[in-house]
């Protein structure tokens, strides 16, 4: 099955290209595998892989799916193991070390926005404004579209340390 207005094979326009990114985009983030991707929207697999790969799209569908609690739940569980573990607090095997990193990381959660948290931001913002648009003349699909584009670029960047 091909996305309307997707050609399979060589030969498709900048604009083509860039529609099927888009839609190879949101499939993916609903866990759509690459080959079927592909299929969709008329492109090799390794055209997939290098989006995925240059658009950090595994990054993103991972910061989209756990959320901070998540991470903060799963770093106390760590901390929890390690607390736990009576041969590893009786030896000298860097468990002070791996405790003071694992607060670290927990403190960071807590103090600053995570690509995480700025994700699901964007992804309420965008189902709002699709609500929106059924009485907004002016929340068009073109305009969501281009702040689909500059959300990603921001992620992008975040992810990147830039």
């Amino acid at each position: 099955m091909y996305i309307v207005g997707i050609m399979k094979g060589k030969g498709k326009t900048k604009q083509e290209l860039e529609a099927a990114r888009e839609i190879a985009f949101m499939l993916y983030m609903s866990s759509v595998t690459s080959k079927e991707i592909a299929d969709r929207v008329g492109v090799s697999e390794q055209s997939v892989s290098k989006w995925v790969n240059d658009g950090l799209w595994k990054e993103k569908r991972a910061a989209k799916t756990i959320t901070r609690q998540e991470l903060i739940n799963k770093t106390l569980n760590q901390i929890n193991d390690l607390l736990s573990d009576k041969d590893a607090m009786t030896q000298d095997s860097g468990v002070a070390d791996k405790l003071s990193k694992l607060v670290a990381i927990i403190e960071k959660l807590d103090k600053k926005n995570s690509p995480v948290q700025v994700m699901d931001v964007f992804i309420d913002f965008v189902q709002w404004l699709q609500k929106q648009s059924i009485t907004d003349k002016l929340v068009t699909v073109d305009l969501i579209k281009q702040i689909n584009r500059y959300q990603d670029s921001y992620i992008t960047t975040l992810m990147s340390g830039k």
